[in-house]
């Protein structure tokens, strides 16, 4: 590293200059000549590539900052700004490497703590990207963007309240920030907090206008607390400001397909396969797409999105079974006897990796749900003399009621009370003990039919535990399920296996996060499910009031 002549390092403030003025590409050229005439000059190389990453050119950079730390390899902003062009290229590790280096040189730089937990986060590993970032605003308390980013660490982890206080916190110290404010949104809608969501995206929309995600975000916000009309307005705008914004699409689709207009919903549900949560699961086929065109060519159909949407879509199975077409259906294992009983002329086979050889003897190939546009497109392709598609084992059926010990006069009356699905399953649960005013009536005999480790709750409900596996054998639980008078049960599988099997069921369904698509909107019935009876929620998060009207209904002559 050399001393720089008077002339040269008058030159250098000069570059400065330029670059301060917005005056990029004459800064450049002369910090090209001012490391030309001195290739020791280090500030020259780093000021050098410090221009190129403001601007948006962080792998021209990099061999800048490489220049500058041949030459001085402990410069604390040398290091820290290579880790951000490192960052900005997308070489995390170098990047965490640059970031590592920065600290150990200056262990109080709570930006350098902050840029790490960035990438950290990026690469997955939120634990440490949260000591990071907590790091940061320990030497730094008032740092929006590390109140930010730990938020979206917490989100991540489902710690909502925890990622809202964070959230807040950024806002506070950032106000200005508009992703703060749009994730704030996000967290108190995961809350119930409605209106606080309502708004945060408001604020958020004030900042950014045209920010596509808040828009997005609204629009399920809207979609949920029943304004549909300006649910599609919202998802419009976001789709408009980001054309190929798949969640919009998607979520646009969903607001359709909840109304009734199946025709147009299934027509948008395609960019599904493009949203991050659901493209990676898209099964591998590589056969032609079926256009819904009776054919003697085999037609492979493969369920999608867990247990209780491929018993949904299998309602289309009897429609392809009734036009001829030779299908084989690739299911969830635990489906495969349930669904070949039911659809004999069906080859049924299970979900596989790699997949079952059978699979590759069909011509086509459709996802479950896209059978939607040709055989539910309008409501009155919803067959009215169907009660049900699944058939149950009746020997195992007539068994299990058994050993329920069913005494003349009594109903028996199959229970399942909780959601695991990751995303919904807090919105849709509900705890045992709030069907304390059903438990208790007269005449009613309660089987379990809920899966997972109830053990504790169930101490001392008058509730059957019947001896099966009611996660994995699915056959039993519909043998189980077809053996009961009635169930009752919030949206989960058990709702769909036994409308499918065509049994009396109520289902139980929140009004705000978790009320899903197939349920619809306002009505007691579900053209999925004739059998099915809808008891929802009139306010988010509050179950009293369906569960009384159940107890009612239940006492009645």
């Amino acid at each position: 590293m050399s001393t720089p002549s008077p002339a040269l390092a008058q030159s250098l403030q000069s570059a400065q200059a330029l670059a301060q003025a917005g005056r990029v590409a004459e800064a450049e050229r002369l910090y090209a000549q001012i490391v030309q005439a001195d290739p020791a000059y280090a500030d020259a190389w780093f000021l050098y590539g410090t221009v190129a990453l403001q601007s948006g050119r962080p792998a021209e950079a990099i061999p800048r900052f490489e220049a500058a730390l041949r030459l001085n390899r402990r410069a604390v902003p040398y290091l820290f700004n290579a880790a951000l062009a490192h960052q900005a290229v997308g070489a995390l590790d170098t990047a965490a490497d640059f970031f590592r280096k920065t600290l150990r040189a200056d262990p109080k730089l709570a930006q350098a703590h902050n840029s790490l937990g960035a990438v950290l986060q990026a690469q997955g590993n939120a634990k440490e990207a949260a000591f990071a970032f907590k790091k940061a605003l320990a030497l730094q308390p008032k740092y929006g963007r590390a109140h930010y980013n730990l938020g979206t660490v917490l989100h991540g982890q489902c710690k909502f309240a925890d990622a809202a206080l964070s959230f807040r916190e950024a806002i506070k110290f950032e106000p200005t920030l508009a992703q703060a404010h749009t994730n704030l949104g996000v967290m108190l809608q995961e809350l119930g907090d409605l209106p606080g969501a309502a708004e945060a995206y408001a604020q958020a929309l004030v900042l950014n206008p045209q920010d596509a995600e808040t828009l997005n975000n609204r629009g399920t916000l809207l979609r949920e607390t029943g304004d549909f009309p300006a649910a599609a307005q919202s998802f419009a705008a976001a789709i408009e400001t980001r054309p190929q914004f798949a969640e919009a699409h998607r979520n646009k689709a969903l607001l359709h397909l909840m109304r009734g207009d199946y025709a147009e919903g299934w027509r948008d549900y395609a960019w599904r396969w493009q949203c991050p949560d659901l493209g990676p699961t898209r099964r591998p086929f590589t056969q032609a797409s079926w256009d819904g065109q009776a054919s003697n060519a085999p037609v492979l159909v493969w369920g999608e999105q867990g247990v209780g949407d491929e018993i949904l879509y299998a309602g289309m199975m009897p429609d392809l079974a009734a036009r001829g077409i030779d299908v084989i259906w690739e299911a969830d294992a635990r489906l495969v006897s349930l669904l070949q009983r039911s659809c004999p002329t069906v080859r049924v086979i299970a979900r596989a990796t790699p997949p079952d050889p059978l699979a590759a003897t069909a011509t086509y190939q459709v996802p479950a749900a896209d059978l939607g546009q040709f055989f539910r497109a309008l409501a009155s392709d919803f067959p009215r003399d169907r009660l049900a598609y699944l058939k149950a084992d009746p020997q195992r059926a007539a068994d299990l009621r058994a050993q329920c010990g069913v005494q003349p006069g009594q109903r028996l009356v199959g229970l399942s009370w909780r959601s695991y699905n990751a995303v919904f399953g807090a919105h849709k649960s509900t705890d045992l003990a709030d069907w304390a005013p059903l438990l208790a009536m007269p005449g009613l005999r309660f089987v379990n039919l809920q899966y997972g480790d109830t053990a504790r709750e169930r101490a001392g409900q008058p509730l059957i535990q019947p001896d099966i596996d009611l996660r994995d054998d699915l056959d039993g639980v519909a043998a189980l399920t077809s053996a009961c008078d009635l169930v009752i049960t919030v949206s989960n599988t058990t709702a769909h296996l036994a409308g499918a099997l065509g049994r009396p069921v109520w289902v139980l369904v929140p009004a705000g996060g978790g009320k899903l698509w197939y349920w619809g909107h306002g009505s007691a019935q579900s053209p999925w499910y004739p059998s099915a009876t809808i008891f929802r929620q009139a306010a988010d998060g509050s179950w009293a009031e369906p569960i009384a009207a159940m107890a009612t209904r239940l006492a009645a002559p």
